[in-house]
Protein backbone atom coordinates (compact mmCIF):
# COMPACT_ATOMS: atom_id res chain seq x y z
CA UNK A 1 0.00 0.00 0.00
CA UNK A 2 2.58 2.33 0.61
CA UNK A 3 4.85 2.05 -2.36
CA UNK A 4 1.36 2.48 -4.37
CA UNK A 5 0.97 5.73 -2.43
CA UNK A 6 3.96 6.21 -2.96
CA UNK A 7 4.14 6.26 -6.73
CA UNK A 8 0.88 8.21 -6.56
CA UNK A 9 2.56 11.21 -5.20
CA UNK A 10 4.23 13.90 -6.72
CA UNK A 11 6.10 16.09 -3.99
CA UNK A 12 9.99 15.25 -3.94
CA UNK A 13 10.25 16.46 -0.61
CA UNK A 14 6.66 13.61 0.67
CA UNK A 15 8.71 11.35 -1.38
CA UNK A 16 11.98 11.34 0.17
CA UNK A 17 9.25 11.11 3.58
CA UNK A 18 7.99 7.72 1.93
CA UNK A 19 11.49 6.51 1.12
CA UNK A 20 12.10 6.69 5.30
CA UNK A 21 9.16 5.23 5.97
CA UNK A 22 9.74 2.14 3.85
CA UNK A 23 12.87 1.95 5.55
CA UNK A 24 11.94 2.33 9.05
CA UNK A 25 8.89 -0.25 8.26
CA UNK A 26 11.21 -2.65 6.51
CA UNK A 27 13.87 -2.88 9.68
CA UNK A 28 10.41 -4.30 11.96
CA UNK A 29 8.80 -6.47 8.91
CA UNK A 30 10.67 -7.11 6.17
CA UNK A 31 10.11 -9.72 4.90
CA UNK A 32 8.51 -11.92 7.54
CA UNK A 33 5.23 -9.40 7.73
CA UNK A 34 5.83 -7.50 4.16
CA UNK A 35 6.79 -10.31 2.21
CA UNK A 36 4.96 -8.54 -1.02
CA UNK A 37 7.17 -5.79 -1.06
CA UNK A 38 10.22 -7.28 -3.23
CA UNK A 39 7.98 -10.13 -4.18
CA UNK A 40 5.59 -7.61 -6.26
CA UNK A 41 5.61 -4.50 -5.13
CA UNK A 42 8.63 -2.99 -6.29
CA UNK A 43 8.77 -5.25 -9.41
CA UNK A 44 5.73 -4.19 -10.33
CA UNK A 45 6.73 -1.03 -10.76
CA UNK A 46 10.23 -1.51 -11.95
CA UNK A 47 8.85 -3.18 -14.95
CA UNK A 48 6.05 -0.56 -15.55
CA UNK A 49 6.01 1.82 -18.87
CA UNK A 50 6.74 5.47 -17.35
CA UNK A 51 9.96 7.40 -15.80
CA UNK A 52 7.62 7.90 -12.94
CA UNK A 53 7.24 4.02 -12.06
CA UNK A 54 10.77 3.57 -12.23
CA UNK A 55 11.62 6.21 -10.00
CA UNK A 56 9.15 5.39 -8.02
CA UNK A 57 10.47 1.68 -7.54
CA UNK A 58 13.84 2.43 -7.36
CA UNK A 59 12.92 4.78 -4.54
CA UNK A 60 11.45 2.31 -2.92
CA UNK A 61 14.41 0.05 -3.69
CA UNK A 62 16.38 2.10 -2.42
CA UNK A 63 14.84 2.15 1.07
CA UNK A 64 14.53 -1.54 1.26
CA UNK A 65 18.75 -2.07 0.72
CA UNK A 66 19.24 0.89 2.58
CA UNK A 67 17.73 -1.38 5.96
CA UNK A 68 21.33 -3.49 5.27
CA UNK A 69 23.87 -0.66 4.80
CA UNK A 70 25.38 -0.91 7.64
CA UNK A 71 24.84 -4.77 8.80
CA UNK A 72 27.68 -6.78 8.63
CA UNK A 73 28.30 -10.79 8.10
CA UNK A 74 25.56 -12.39 8.33
CA UNK A 75 22.81 -9.69 8.69
CA UNK A 76 23.89 -8.84 5.37
CA UNK A 77 22.64 -12.27 3.92
CA UNK A 78 19.08 -10.66 2.62
CA UNK A 79 20.37 -8.24 0.83
CA UNK A 80 22.55 -10.54 -0.82
CA UNK A 81 18.98 -12.45 -2.04
CA UNK A 82 17.51 -8.73 -3.11
CA UNK A 83 20.35 -7.42 -5.23
CA UNK A 84 20.64 -11.16 -6.88
CA UNK A 85 16.17 -10.67 -7.10
CA UNK A 86 16.61 -7.02 -8.45
CA UNK A 87 19.45 -6.60 -10.46
CA UNK A 88 18.63 -8.60 -13.26
CA UNK A 89 15.72 -5.75 -13.48
CA UNK A 90 18.28 -3.34 -12.76
CA UNK A 91 20.70 -4.09 -15.94
CA UNK A 92 18.15 -4.06 -18.42
CA UNK A 93 17.14 -0.36 -17.12
CA UNK A 94 20.40 1.02 -17.53
CA UNK A 95 20.91 -1.01 -21.25
CA UNK A 96 18.10 1.16 -21.85
CA UNK A 97 18.89 4.49 -20.29
CA UNK A 98 22.32 4.73 -20.96
CA UNK A 99 21.08 5.40 -25.09
CA UNK A 100 18.96 7.99 -23.49
CA UNK A 101 21.79 10.44 -21.17
CA UNK A 102 20.89 13.54 -22.73
CA UNK A 103 17.28 13.09 -21.18
CA UNK A 104 17.28 14.32 -17.23
CA UNK A 105 14.63 11.82 -15.86
CA UNK A 106 16.95 9.06 -17.36
CA UNK A 107 20.02 10.87 -15.67
CA UNK A 108 18.13 11.13 -12.30
CA UNK A 109 17.27 7.13 -12.64
CA UNK A 110 20.89 6.34 -13.48
CA UNK A 111 21.83 8.10 -10.72
CA UNK A 112 19.52 6.10 -8.58
CA UNK A 113 20.15 2.59 -9.89
CA UNK A 114 24.09 3.77 -8.80
CA UNK A 115 22.78 4.55 -5.41
CA UNK A 116 20.87 1.22 -4.71
CA UNK A 117 24.42 -0.27 -5.68
CA UNK A 118 26.73 1.92 -3.83
CA UNK A 119 24.46 1.48 -0.37
CA UNK A 120 24.09 -2.19 -0.90
CA UNK A 121 27.67 -2.87 -1.90
CA UNK A 122 29.44 -0.15 0.68
CA UNK A 123 31.02 -2.57 3.38
CA UNK A 124 30.91 -6.02 1.57
CA UNK A 125 30.41 -6.82 -2.04
CA UNK A 126 27.91 -9.15 -2.66
CA UNK A 127 29.31 -12.60 -3.13
CA UNK A 128 28.06 -13.07 -6.45
CA UNK A 129 29.64 -9.78 -7.46
CA UNK A 130 32.90 -10.17 -6.12
CA UNK A 131 32.95 -14.16 -8.05
CA UNK A 132 36.15 -13.71 -10.32
CA UNK A 133 34.69 -16.84 -12.45
CA UNK A 134 31.34 -14.77 -13.54
CA UNK A 135 33.27 -11.40 -13.83
CA UNK A 136 29.57 -10.18 -12.70
CA UNK A 137 31.00 -6.72 -11.50
CA UNK A 138 32.54 -5.93 -14.97
CA UNK A 139 29.15 -4.60 -16.67
CA UNK A 140 29.06 -2.49 -13.12
CA UNK A 141 32.45 -1.15 -13.46
CA UNK A 142 31.50 -0.58 -17.48
CA UNK A 143 28.15 1.59 -16.52
CA UNK A 144 30.78 3.62 -13.98
CA UNK A 145 33.29 4.17 -16.41
CA UNK A 146 30.55 5.74 -19.19
CA UNK A 147 28.38 7.58 -16.83
CA UNK A 148 32.35 9.37 -15.63
CA UNK A 149 32.86 9.62 -19.32
CA UNK A 150 29.53 11.65 -19.94
CA UNK A 151 29.49 16.07 -20.64
CA UNK A 152 27.91 17.67 -17.76
CA UNK A 153 25.10 19.16 -18.77
CA UNK A 154 25.08 23.25 -18.64
CA UNK A 155 22.69 23.46 -16.66
CA UNK A 156 23.90 21.39 -13.79
CA UNK A 157 27.88 23.08 -14.42
CA UNK A 158 26.74 26.69 -13.36
CA UNK A 159 26.21 28.06 -10.22
CA UNK A 160 22.81 28.76 -8.47
CA UNK A 161 21.03 31.14 -6.04
CA UNK A 162 17.86 29.65 -6.27
CA UNK A 163 17.74 27.90 -2.74
CA UNK A 164 15.44 25.16 -4.13
CA UNK A 165 17.40 24.02 -6.29
CA UNK A 166 20.65 23.89 -3.66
Amino acid sequence: MIVQKMFECDYPLILKQYVRCIKSIARLDYPEKWPTLLSHDIPTLLNMEGEKAVYTGLLALLGLVQKYEFELEEDRIPLFGILNQSFDILGKLINQLMQHTNSEIALKILHLICKVFYTSNQLVIAPFLADVKTQAIAPWLGLFNQLLKLEVPQELSSFTENMEEI
